[in-house]
């Protein structure tokens, strides 16, 4: 294959953390190695899937019976956690710029997912955090802060900002094509999953 591609977070954990995963991704990466994420994936990764490392790393030496372990891993996931105010105010003071010097990108995105017939229970979100975003854009106080619901809606838009943040001659690789196929659509960009190569 011979395409740039850009790691959204879960093609980012699966390469490092899982190795079949890792083989198969591998393999459609060009033979330039042109590979790239965004700073906003990494403040994922961190906050997220390495944190609950820890947190996990911490459990297993508080018990040793394998269904509260079991237990425990259920109850998170490798998503950021949202409390984390210093976290959220750096993060929300970057987005409210990014979304600032794109936000013909992401009306383009809001306007097609309004248009599909069906969405799911996480695009209409991703269209409300988005129409709200936008008016705030528009508003002369601009006040984006690290206050709900400023930080639920940047959330709730996270495979529109990594979308909008891939260069124009970059693939998306994700293994989610529900949600981004249609967010690449409407900005003219290509969404490209390796999720049915790994399953047997």
């Amino acid at each position: 294959m011979d395409k740039k591609l850009f790691f959204d977070t879960t093609a980012v954990v699966d390469y490092i953390f899982k190795p079949k995963k890792r083989n198969t991704i591998e393999n459609m990466i060009d033979k330039e190695r042109n590979i790239a994420t965004t700073k906003y994936t990494q403040m994922e990764i961190k906050k997220g899937y390495l944190n609950n490392l820890c947190l996990l790393y911490n459990k297993l030496s508080e018990t040793n019976t394998l269904s509260a372990i079991c237990n425990y891993l259920h109850s998170i996931s490798y998503t950021p956690y949202r409390k984390n105010r210093n976290i959220l105010s750096t993060c929300l003071e970057t987005l409210a710029d990014f979304f600032e010097q794109n936000e013909s990108s992401f009306e383009k995105i809001l306007t097609h997912l309004k248009s599909l017939t069906t969405p799911d229970d996480e695009t209409n979100k991703r269209i409300t955090s988005l129409e709200e975003i936008l008016k705030l854009l528009n508003n002369p106080l601009n006040d984006f802060s690290n206050k709900t619901p400023n930080n639920k809606h940047c959330w709730n838009c996270t495979d529109a900002i990594i979308a909008v943040s891939a260069p124009n001659d970059y693939a998306i690789l994700n293994n989610n094509t529900k949600h981004f196929n249609p967010i690449c659509k409407a900005i003219n960009k290509e969404s490209i999953t390796y999720q049915d190569k790994t399953k047997k």
